[in-house]
């Protein structure tokens, strides 16, 4: 007759890992991979169409350097802050 030792929730085995358990070389201890406490995820930010906003800033960027150099303002003679 078997007799089980202890309870523990295990989740469904995930390939390629067949189980979620490990017993040590002498028998004595077993290692279980499950979740003990669930945290709270992290939100994950989404952003749809950013092609579109990075070109918008980049022509931007684009359209203050023509108008500095029209301006006879070149990007080395800033000031470089640290």
């Amino acid at each position: 007759m078997l007799r089980g030792l202890f309870d523990v929730e295990l989740p469904e085995p995930n390939p390629p890992f067949p189980t979620d358990y490990a017993v040590t070389a002498d028998g004595q201890r077993f290692l279980f991979n499950t979740v003990i406490d669930q945290p709270t995820r992290p939100a994950l930010t989404v952003i749809l169409n950013w092609t579109a906003d990075f070109k918008k800033q980049a022509e931007s960027k684009r359209l203050a350097r023509a108008e500095n150099a029209r301006r006879g303002i070149s990007s080395e003679s800033r000031p470089v802050s640290s």
